[in-house]
């Protein structure tokens, strides 16, 4: 009895410590997200999209671990009344745990810097405000993967734990004839964490090849 104690001991800490990646490995990616909601405004209910994709390039340093490069694009938009388009690139370091066989648990921090250029339009359809912002921002998240077979791995965001963010924007109003009638440039500090709930506006869904 005492041998099969010690032989299922060591199947558990073998499928825990088994690694599927080799040092030096590479890895190509992309991640989608897409949130939709509605809220009233003067009694008319107004319907607000948002998506955005990353693109990334990872390299393995240890079996367990990687680096990241990436660019990312999101968009934000109210039909007739504003959007917003964001460009970005991001560099980052994940810490993988074995849960399962095939089931990985990923701690990622990363930095990033975002352009985001925004317009806002009045009831002829017509642009009355416009803005234009940079943001520097790190990030920490815990993610769920799951490989498929040797070559394609799924993943998730679970939670957002903590973004700490630079920002600043530069405001313009426009007259009727289009031309600039007002400006102004706001910069701020801000911290926000998802420990609090879970919110699928930071849910992210990805697939990512293993390169030979």
């Amino acid at each position: 009895m005492k041998h099969l104690y010690l032989a299922i001991c060591c199947l558990c800490v073998g499928l825990i410590s088994h690694a599927q990646f080799n040092k030096g490995q590479r890895m190509i990616g992309g991640n989608f997200n897409f949130y939709a909601n509605d809220y009233q405004s003067n009694n008319t209910l107004i319907d607000n999209v948002s998506f955005g994709t990353q693109l990334s390039y990872s390299k393995f340093v240890k079996p367990l671990s990687f680096y990241t490069i990436g660019v990312i694009y999101n968009y934000s938009g109210t039909p007739n009344a504003s959007n917003s388009n964001g460009f970005g690139i991001l560099y980052g370091y994940t810490q993988l745990q074995t849960l399962a066989k095939k089931f990985y648990i990923g701690i990622a921090g990363s930095g990033s810097t975002n352009l985001s250029i925004a317009n806002n339009y009045n009831l002829s359809g017509n642009i009355n405000n416009k803005s234009i912002g940079w943001n520097i921002q790190a990030n920490a998240v815990v993610d769920l993967y799951y490989q498929l077979n040797n070559r394609f791995l799924l993943s998730t965001s679970l939670v957002n734990l903590v973004t700490i963010r630079y920002a600043t924007q530069e405001y313009k109003t426009l007259d009727a004839n289009n031309n600039l009638s007002n400006g102004n440039t706001n910069s701020s500090w801000s911290v926000n964490t998802g420990l609090t709930g879970f919110s699928l506006n930071n849910l992210g869904i990805g697939v990512k090849y293993l390169l030979k």
